[in-house]
């Protein structure tokens, strides 16, 4: 029991040495990239360090001792923005920390910015899948317009707004209940071109570009394992506005307002069109695990029928429907707080409706230790190996 003892200590001594020196290294790197970074633009960055290194010498010493350059450089990273995206989040922190009496540039500056960005993004998205139109001077106009309008409408209808408040607060709430994935980042209920507000989620790791048959495999797997918490999350809002209302509407009541059902008119990139996406995959794909690139070989895949794939849609959306409504009515008051400091701040942080929630945020992969990082890759190591020892072991005798 003793060698036990100190074999344990001295492996957590190894382990925290190690955290610590890669901690070490990559703060030194950063500092390394600092010079090199002079002059250039955010897409010419290659690596985290020489972004962060550039983040650090665009806003020099005008920050406050709390600001974080990761979690920014993570929100941008994850945002793909491209350089005039990044400009224009530079000119919105900087206006917003005019405005506030503090000394240097707040990570609440950032939520601000950062939310601008964001839907500002999605209003030039909405404008080119409508009009199909790629000229940036008629795009920008466009939304401009929309945004004008807008504020003119909510400014008559304050009760829109109210409701718009609650479908994103649904969201939000439902966010820190998965706990998992997508991390809320910001709520905003700015009026922006189009949208009146939006809960926006930043994911929690940093994306994988690697297309090996063990990538597809854990980006299925959390697909898979995640839908039922996404279709939750997308029908919140939804489900946050007929709260409001006081009057539970019936699931077929629900599709038809909300437009949820296959087939439907669900405009693009909307939660609903989000739902309809998710279950499209999972009904179809729910059976299959990648396992090697000559797996069609062995076990050629075979679509389920229509009507299989119609009974595990209407099953799931019922499921999730009750099952959201239910978290959101017996956590009202909370709901109602989160509304509540949203009108009156008009952006809060998701780390605050987390706490609001009584949740813990989970931590952004760059927020985890050297443990934490290496108990997750274990894990899913050990899930892959699994899958393709069952595999093989299926096939084997054959072979």
């Amino acid at each position: 029991m003793k060698n036990f003892y100190i074999k344990f200590l001295v492996v957590s001594l190894l382990i925290l040495v190690v955290d610590q020196s890669i901690a070490s290294f990559a703060k030194n790197s950063i500092s390394n990239h600092k010079d090199s970074v002079q002059g250039l633009k955010w897409s010419c960055m290659k690596s985290n360090e020489e972004r962060i290194a550039y983040l650090q010498k665009s806003l020099g010493s005008h920050v406050a001792q709390d600001f974080n350059y990761r979690l920014v450089h993570h929100y941008l990273l994850n945002l793909q923005a491209c350089d005039e995206e990044v400009e224009l989040f530079f000119k919105k922190l900087h206006e917003s920390a005019a405005k506030d009496s503090f000394q240097g540039i707040t990570m609440s500056n950032v939520d601000q910015a950062f939310s601008y960005v964001v839907i500002n993004k999605t209003n030039r998205n909405i404008v080119k899948n409508i009009t199909q139109i790629d000229d940036q001077l008629i795009i920008d106009n466009l939304v401009q317009e929309a945004d004008e309008l807008s504020r003119k409408f909510f400014t008559i209808n304050p009760d829109k707004l109210m409701e718009i408040a609650w479908h994103e607060a649904a969201h939000g709430l439902e966010a820190a209940r998965a706990n998992r994935l997508l991390v809320g980042s910001q709520l905003s209920l700015n009026v922006q071109g189009f949208l009146g507000g939006a809960f926006i989620t930043t994911p929690q790791f940093e994306a994988n570009c690697d297309n090996s048959v063990s990538m597809r495999f854990h980006r299925h797997a959390d697909k898979i394992d995640f839908v039922k918490s996404k279709i939750n999350y997308l029908l919140a809002g939804g489900i946050g506005e007929m709260i409001l209302a006081g009057k539970k509407l019936t699931f077929e009541e629900f599709e038809i307002k909300y437009q949820s059902s296959i087939g439907s008119n669900a405009v693009v990139g909307s939660d609903m069109w989000q739902v309809i996406q998710e279950l499209i995959y999972a009904s179809n794909l729910k059976k299959f695990t990648p396992i090697c690139d000559f797996q069609e070989d062995f076990e050629p895949f075979v679509l389920p029928n229509k009507e299989e794939r119609g009974q595990y849609i209407e099953k799931v959306l019922q499921e999730c429907y009750e099952q959201t409504y239910v978290n959101l009515y017996a956590n009202k008051d909370v709901l109602k707080q989160i509304v509540q400091e949203a009108l009156e701040q008009k952006i809060i942080s998701g780390d605050r409706i987390y706490q609001l929630a009584g949740k813990q945020r989970p931590k952004y992969d760059f927020e985890m230790s050297v443990p934490e990082k290496t108990c997750k890759s274990l894990s899913k190591s050990l899930a892959w190996t699994l899958s393709r020892m069952d595999f093989y072991h299926r096939h084997g005798e054959n072979n």
